[in-house]
């Protein structure tokens, strides 16, 4: 459906995950919303918060469901993070039960 100049295009998730930018930049045909899946899927998994340091800045990388299988992406977020000493990385990979193997020298400490 053409709305303001464009097909109206929407993001499956909410504007608050979206990289801060201005609104001049953000089409008037592009909308948020909420992730598209059923509420009672989602179940509650388990995450160790005591090891996170609260001095330091938080990473959060996933990929989703979809597209965690990509060793490769991983291990380059990894490898961008290791000299990193004033950061954290939490790696989120969609499915409980999971795993990825990263060389420890290429794990951020």
């Amino acid at each position: 459906t053409p709305r303001d100049g464009g097909l109206i295009q929407l993001a499956q998730q909410p504007a608050f995950f979206e990289f801060p930018k201005s609104a001049s930049i953000v089409a008037k045909h592009f909308f948020y919303s909420t992730p598209w899946h059923r509420p009672d899927r989602d179940v509650d998994i388990p995450f160790p918060f005591e090891r996170l340091n609260p001095s330091k800045k938080l990473i959060y990388a996933s990929l989703g469901t979809v597209q965690n299988s990509l060793l490769e992406v991983y291990q380059n977020i990894c490898r961008a993070c290791v000299d990193m000493e004033d950061v954290q990385l939490v790696i989120a990979l969609g499915k409980e039960g999971s795993s990825i193997n990263i060389p420890q020298n290429e794990l951020p400490s």
